[in-house]
């Protein structure tokens, strides 16, 4: 009875430190997952916030563009 109690308590330790381990695998994981799209997100932003910009720079400089020229003719 003894061999069959210890040989269970090594058999439910060495799954419980497997689960453990892969429980702070998925946690590590989800963390790089969410840095990653954190990351992502916040270069998209910038981008979209460039073309804005650029955009806007376009649409001004043609506005001052055809305002020169109609004062000009």
């Amino acid at each position: 009875l003894t061999v069959v109690l210890r040989a269970l308590f090594v058999l439910v330790t060495n799954k419980l430190s497997l689960f453990i381990a892969l429980s702070n695998n998925d946690n590590q994981r989800g963390t790089v997952l969410l840095n990653e799209f954190n990351n992502n997100n916040a270069q998209a932003n910038d981008l979209l916030h460039r073309s804005a910009t650029q955009i806007f720079d376009l649409v001004f400089a043609r506005s001052q563009l055809l305002a020169f020229v109609q004062r000009n003719i």
